[in-house]
């Protein structure tokens, strides 16, 4: 009895002292990319946060400050000296010792088929905690479930007005880029455009960053430093209309949206992609992964892969009645004001990380 006493009193004591902590300040680290340090990574007015995407770091900043733990970048907060740490995505100079994994959270944003560290399996057992989209490994014992945090609207869009904007059947906006590995789907596209180009030109739309700028890869990779270089040898995008400055804006006018995520087959891994498509008020035309039905009804997005070629997507979409087109833009409605609270938000990405900071903290 006496020995069930003192383990008691011991446990106590514990909560006691990691309570007291709690009350004075607590130094929190991000381990961040260079671009987003000196606090850049909470800033609201920063060139970073353009369509709100570092919401999700000032929301947490915001709730960790609610318990006295002051979270601030890698730079200012070294990891070796904070009391939790953060990564977004594996970083190897800021890789935990054994004895100090039990304050470290890994967060997997990108794919590990693009950042192969985060796929490195040495690397994420140096982690106490990891939290990802890859449904596939999530055990809820050391790694757990955490999707993209987005800022999601207040309200949905409205149907009739949405409905009345359209000028354009279909567009796509992204960076241009070129890699070389198993499920890539940068190439896919570029096919895509290719296709309109050839087939259907007045029926599409490309947007985006790097379209005028070829990428020299191997021993010409030094020539990415020349300008000159780079659009002398760009090959020719005739669809191209240049970069936009707010994508909401631009894909409302437009019915469909070809949204691709840079990596196909793994489960989970649903970007802000498709979403920012939703959020406009258009219907995407959707590649990646194979399970986003799970996450995103049927009812309110186009599967590419469900399609045998690109010419019999463009038929279903260039002859789709009014009224179904209507039904998908109200199931997104619909969706979006059900999901305000969900699990793809910013509020909810902050809020598991809050309190897996309190978990550790307080054990």
């Amino acid at each position: 009895m006496a020995r069930l006493w003192r383990a008691s009193s011991s446990r106590s004591a514990r909560r006691s002292r990691a309570a007291a902590k709690l009350r004075f300040c607590v130094a929190a680290s991000l381990v961040i990319v260079s671009a987003l340090h000196g606090n850049e990574a909470f800033n609201p007015t920063s060139k970073h946060n353009r369509d709100d995407t570092l919401r999700n770091f000032i929301l947490l900043k915001e709730q960790l400050a609610t318990h006295n733990i002051t979270l601030a970048t890698n730079d200012i907060h070294p990891p070796a000296t904070a009391d939790i740490v953060i990564h977004r995505d594996v970083h190897t100079a800021h890789l935990p010792t054994p004895a100090q994994a039990h304050k470290h959270i890994l967060e997997i944003y990108e794919s590990p088929a693009i950042n192969h560290l985060n796929g490195n399996p040495t690397h994420r057992a140096r982690f106490g905690r990891v939290y990802t989209w890859e449904d596939d490994k999530v055990d809820n014992t050391t790694t757990f479930s955490l999707h993209y945090g987005l800022s999601w609207p207040a309200q949905p869009f409205d149907v009739d007005k949405t409905l009345a904007a359209k000028q354009h059947l279909a567009c796509t906006i992204s960076g241009f880029k070129r890699v070389n590995f198993a499920g890539e789907l940068y190439s896919a596209r570029e096919a895509v455009v290719r296709w309109y180009e050839h087939h259907a030109p007045d029926h599409f739309n490309l947007y985006g960053m790097g379209w005028d700028k070829f990428t020299f890869t191997g021993l010409l990779r030094p020539l990415n430093r020349v300008p000159y270089a780079r659009q002398l040898c760009a090959p020719t995008w005739p669809l191209w209309r240049g970069p936009v400055a707010n994508k909401t804006a631009t894909m409302a006018s437009h019915k469909f949206a070809y949204c691709f995520e840079n990596a196909e087959g793994h489960p989970g891994y649903i970007t802000e992609k498709p979403f920012d498509v939703l959020f406009a008020g258009c219907v995407p035309i959707y590649r990646g992964a194979p399970n986003i039905k799970d996450y995103i009804p049927a009812t309110c997005l186009i599967n590419a892969a469900d399609f045998p070629s690109q010419a019999a997507l463009h038929r279903y979409i260039s002859t789709m009645p009014e009224a179904e087109y209507r039904s998908y833009l109200e199931n997104i409605a619909t969706y979006l004001k059900a999901n305000r609270k969900g699990s793809f938000t910013a509020e909810h990405w902050a809020t598991t990380l809050t309190k897996a900071t309190l978990d550790i903290l307080n054990p």
